[in-house]
This record gives structure tokens, C-alpha cells and sequence, in this order.
């Protein structure tokens, strides 16, 4: 954290930190942590600075990308150490996620706290991706890199597998639309008929995978276990729609400022609250939060998008800008706005990265 705040009060010096969002952000938080301390039994110091806090991860967003792009400069100052470099690093860093998942699959124990690992997983993942996106950047002619790349998704997949046996549906959702993202950004950026040929490979040795190792499990102790009892509603969602009818009640206890306990005034019940993003934002932070976040998130979207048309061959770019999507697309759809990897990538997109020197 101290490493980064010195990154993050350099980045503003060089004119690498977009300043609006970032003064945004800081006054949506301040006015939550009013609305938290004043309007709750919870502690703003809980919701803001914690492990799960909203501050902690948006600087460590933040952090991330000065950090990325100082490491980028670094080999683009040494091209020729690229070949040999890349790919041992992709393999260095994949090796903690294969034990991981190696020592969890072997002796699998229950948690409650299934939410926290997923959250902190898709983060772990996300920040491996950008890693080896903006390193890759630099051209390099060794085969071996794409093979290292494809050993990294492989495990990443074997992963996500063994965060689902926790009863987590978000890993895999998120997942699923990663997986192909990121591939389509790595390898097929530039179309070869060995490129196509090792694609068609991995994409089969992963199905196989599915259907011979993951299938069964995902089938039988998992959420998913409905779908093999031919319901094909998902539990998690039917809860969520559920939900959906005591919008208005919660909305109504304060529509302009909001009130952080909105769904215990309302009657719902602890834990009711919206599973979707505008929706919690309505209920829990009142029209001024609310229009705050999107005057912020349009900020982001439309500085990252500016961004690719002016620098469209940048790989890191544009699966930064993807993967930002992707995770507003999952927020909206299930998750309350303190989702962690939804402000981990506001923070990580509030740098320049192409104005980086």
C-alpha cells in the first residue's frame, strides 16, 4: 500500500492518473461513509479500508496498472531480453495457481466465506491477465510464448473449477466470457494458420477437460446440480429475481441520499438487498450516489475507449477495456455495488496507460 501510494502521487505528477473519476470516487465515498456511519450499524471503516473495503481496492487498481506499465517499460528499454523472459515469467507466475488449486481439489473443505475467495480469485486472475497482455505487447517471434500462454488459461480453467465446488456461480460466469476474451486478445490478434491450429487444440483439450474431469462435479455438488435434475433455473438466480419486487420499498426509505441499511427498514430482511448494481446503488446510496458512480463510470468507459482508437494495436488496452466491461455487465446482473472486482477495475482503469514514459 505504501509503494503504491508513492506510485499513485508520481502518476499524478507525470500526468498519468485521470483526475476526474478519481476526485469522483473520492466524494462517493465520502458521502457513503456519512451514509454508513450515520444511517447503520455497520462501520465505515469496514466498508471503506478493510480486506472487502471499496477504497482498498480501487487504489490497489490504481497501483496495479502504474505498476504494469513500469514494468513494461522497463523490457521495452531491453527488447532482446523479451524471448527468453515472457514466457518463464507466465510460468513462474502460474505455478502458485496451480498449487493452489492442486492442494484444494485434493482435500476439498467447506466455508461460508465462498463469496470472498471468488472475489479475490477473479481479481488473482485478472491481474495475471493484464500482466502477460502488456508484457506480450512486445513482439516476440518465440513459440514457446504461446504455449506458455495456453498452459496459464489452462490452469486458470482447473482453477476456476475448484473456486465453483465452493458453491460459487459468479467464478464461472465470469469465466466463461473471460476465457474466450482473453484468447481472441492474445493469440488470435494476428490470424496464422499455426495460430488457428493451436487454438482449435486448446479449445478441444479444454472441452475434454469439461466433460471428463469437470462435469460430473459440476453436476453434483455444485448449484449447478439443478440442471442435471432438468430444472434449469439456477437457485442464485431465482433468489435474485426474487428480490427484484422489494425495489421500490427499499428505494423509498430514502431516494435522494440513500440509507446503507435500506433493505432492514424496508422489511426485506438483512442481506436482502438488490443483487445488481444501478439497482443497490438506487436503494443503498439514493439518486446522488447513483448519479455520481455513472458521471464517474462514463468518465472511465469514454477515456478507455478514446484510448483504443488512438492506439488500437495496444493488446493491454484493449483487454483492459474488455474485461471492464465484462465486469459492469456481471455487476448489473448479480452482484450489490461493494463488489470488489468492479472497483478493483475502476481503479485500474483511471490510468493513462499509453501516456505512460
Amino acid at each position: 500500500m505504501m509503494i503504491g501510494l508513492m506510485l499513485f502521487f508520481w502518476g499524478i505528477k507525470k500526468n498519468i492518473v485521470r483526475l476526474f473519476p478519481v476526485v469522483l470516487f473520492l466524494i462517493f465515498i465520502i458521502l457513503l461513509a456519512l451514509n454508513v456511519e450515520t444511517k447503520s450499524e455497520y462501520s465505515f471503516k469496514s466498508i471503506l479500508f478493510s480486506r472487502f473495503g471499496l477504497l482498498t481496492w480501487f487504489l490497489y487498481g490504481i497501483f496495479t496498472a502504474i505498476s504494469i506499465a513500469a514494468i513494461k517499460s522497463k523490457f521495452a528499454s531491453r527488447p532482446g531480453s523479451i524471448t527468453r523472459t515472457i514466457p518463464t515469467l507466465i510460468l513462474i507466475l502460474t505455478l502458485p495457481v496451480a498449487w493452489l488449486t492442486y492442494t484444494y481439489l485434493d482435500e476439498r473443505v467447506f466455508t461460508i466465506s465462498y463469496q470472498a475467495v471468488s472475489n479475490s480469485a477473479t481479481i488473482l486472475i485478472l491481474l495475471l491477465i493484464f500482466t502477460f497482455s502488456s508484457l506480450i505487447n512486445l513482439e516476440s517471434k518465440d513459440r514457446f510464448l504461446n504455449l506458455s500462454i495456453y498452459f496459464f488459461l489452462l490452469i486458470c480453467t482447473c482453477f476456476v473449477y475448484a473456486i465453483s465446488l465452493m458453491q460459487s456461480t459468479s467464478i464461472i460466469a465470469f469465466w466463461l466470457v473471460a476465457l474466450p476474451l482473453t484468447l481472441a486478445t492474445l493469440i488470435l490478434n494476428k490470424i496464422s494458420i499455426s495460430r488457428l491450429l493451436s487454438f482449435f487444440i486448446f479449445i478441444l483439450l479444454v472441452l475434454f477437460l469439461t466433460v471428463n474431469l469437470f462435469l460430473d462435479g459440476l453436476l453434483s455438488d455444485t448449484r449447478f446440480s439443478s440442471l442435471a435434475e432438468g430444472d434449469w433455473v439456477l437457485s442464485s438466480v431465482q433468489t435474485r429475481y426474487e428480490l427484484l419486487q422489494s425495489f421500490s420499498s427499499q428505494f423509498n426509505v430514502a431516494p435522494i441520499l440513500g440509507n446503507y441499511s435500506a433493505e432492514i427498514i424496508a422489511g426485506s430482511g438483512e442481506g436482502k438487498f438488490m443483487h445488481s448494481l444501478p439497482l443497490s446503488l438506487l436503494t443503498h446510496t439514493g439518486l446522488i450516489g447513483f448519479g455520481l458512480f455513472f458521471v464517474m463510470l462514463f468518465s472511465v468507459v469514454k477515456s478507455e475507449y478514446s484510448a483504443i482508437e488512438s492506439n488500437g494495436d495496444s493488446r493491454e488496452t484493449v483487454i483492459g477495456f474488455r474485461m471492464l466491461l465484462l465486469i459492469l455487465f456481471l455487476s448489473t446482473s448479480y452482484t450489490f455495488f461493494t463488489w470488489i472486482p468492479l472497483w478493483f477495475m475502476l481503479g485500474f482503469s483511471s490510468i493513462k496507460k499509453n501516456k505512460f514514459s
